[in-house]
Order: C-alpha cells, then structure tokens, then sequence
C-alpha cells in the first residue's frame, strides 16, 4: 500500500474537473476518484473544490472553504482582472465608464481598486447589496434597471455564474464595449451571441495561479498550516 504511514494527502484544486478523476494535469497517469477514496480511511484529504460525494465518504477538508484564502484568492482575481481591463482597451482606466456586475468578495474589493483608479464605477447587484453599495458611497444600479444604462460603458466585469447578459441585453452594448468574465461556469455572459454580434469578450478562470502563482502558493501553505494547527489545537 502506497499510503501505508501516512497521515495527510494533499491534493490538487481543483480536485477534480470531471467528478470521475482526480486532476492530475502534471502526469499523463490517471487516476480514479473511487481509487483514491478506497485507501484513504484514517486519512485526512486536503483539496480544494472537492465534490460532496467524495467528502461523504472521506475525511476531508476543502481548503477553498477557507474564508481567509478565498479573500487573498480574491484579491489575486481583482489585480488580474484590472491587468486584463488595462491591456485589453485602448483607453485609461481614468474616468473610463465601468460596470462590476456583483457585489460578492471579489465585487466588492474590484469596486475599490477600480476607484482608486478614478475610473467611474457603477455596480449592478440584488437586494441588501444595493443598499451596501449605497452605503459606502458607491453608484448602484439595480439588474431590472440595467437596461436603461447598459449602453453607457466601456468595460463590463461580471462575478456572477448566472446568465446575466443574455441576448436581449448584449444587442443594447456599445459595440466597443470590453466584456470581462470571471465568474466560475457557465459565466454570466451569452458567450455565443457576444461573439455574433462581435463584442470583445474574454471569459478568464483561475487567475491566481496565472497571475500571481508564487503569492497563490504561499496563501495555500499558509492555509493549510493553520488548518492542520487548528485540528491540532482540537483534540
């Protein structure tokens, strides 16, 4: 038995893509879920995104649960994000009409550095998130009213997995506009009818590891440091 003496597996995050295999996208070797869980009793799994089915049946910890890394996570995403606005235009972000669609974690923070930039930044959400964004001095536009001023921007961001900027919505755009995803699947933007009618439409997942892969290493050792402390401190 390969993991005879040991006590903690590390896996990958994602866990897995499929639900089928663990990824394992440095080796050609596969790797089945089924396979793995079998040999993991007395075990303890740390991963992120891991399925429900496999934390069922293992003792597991996904570590992307973790409020402190998804924070700094977020904070990666939002500096990545403004990379991509800042290449991907031909204008400042200075004074620049921009919309963030959400007002999550990733919302939130991308709305600050974005004023930071004096850029003029609305925020589109739902609910109490509008009366946030009212509270701490922001422009707020409620989804039912986004109609109305869609054809005013010059970036779009959305952070929300939910069809937000169907068909009808995408026909009201500046034909210059930059559309920005970066919301997990299906995105929040119809993909297919951007590109028919020729929006500039960049859909970018993982940027953590991509823009800021040496910090995002560090974050995660440093939560899993403070999980195995706290289940330590625990018993």
């Amino acid at each position: 038995d390969a993991l005879e003496g040991i006590e903690i597996i590390l896996g990958p995050t994602p866990f897995t893509k499929d639900k089928k295999y663990v990824c394992t996208q440095y080796t050609n070797q596969k790797l089945k879920i089924e396979e793995l869980t079998k040999n993991l009793k007395g075990k303890l799994l740390l991963a992120g995104s891991i399925p429900n089915n496999v934390l069922d049946k293992v003792e597991a910890i996904d570590i992307l649960k973790d409020e402190n890394l998804v924070i700094l996570n977020a904070i990666s995403t939002v500096e990545g994000t403004i990379n991509i606005a800042i290449k991907e235009t031909q204008k400042n972000l200075y004074k620049s009409n921009i919309l963030v669609i959400g007002y999550g974690r990733i919302g939130k923070i991308l709305v600050d550095r974005l004023n930071a930039f004096k850029a003029n930044v609305y925020c589109s959400a739902r609910g109490k998130d509008i009366t946030w964004i009212d509270t701490f001095g922001g422009k707020s536009i409620k989804y039912e009213d986004l109609n109305e001023q869609l054809n005013k921007f010059d970036i779009i961001i959305n952070t929300v997995p939910v069809l937000i900027l169907d068909k009808e919505r995408l026909k009201l755009l500046d034909k210059d506009v930059l559309l920005i995803d970066i919301a997990s699947a299906p995105g929040g933007i119809d993909f297919n009818v951007a590109q028919d009618l020729k929006i500039k439409t960049i859909w970018e997942l993982g940027i953590p590891g991509k823009i800021a892969p040496l910090s995002s290493a560090e974050y995660i050792k440093e939560t899993i440091y403070n999980i195995l402390k706290r289940k330590e401190d625990n018993k």
